[in-house]
């Protein structure tokens, strides 16, 4: 990930799940993605998309988790 990409935490809720926020470099591809342990194998797609602007991503599928890393990468 180039270092002007930023993935933040914007919130949680037990009953919603989390809202992520991310920042990146215009028009390149990302995708976030998510697991219940850092394991190189264990990573999950959340979603992809081609950056244009800041953007709110949320994870319903959260809710009621105790923990769950994130991570975004670019192709």
């Amino acid at each position: 990930i180039p270092q002007d990409a930023v993935l933040g935490i914007n919130s949680y809720s037990p009953g919603t799940g989390m809202t992520l926020s991310f920042t990146g470099e215009n028009n390149r591809a990302y995708r976030i993605q998510y697991s219940s342990t850092l394991l190189p194998a264990s990573w999950t797609d959340l979603t992809n998309f081609t950056y244009t602007s800041p953007l709110t991503v949320p994870d319903t599928s959260s809710a009621g988790l105790s923990r769950r890393f994130y991570r975004a990468i670019s192709p």
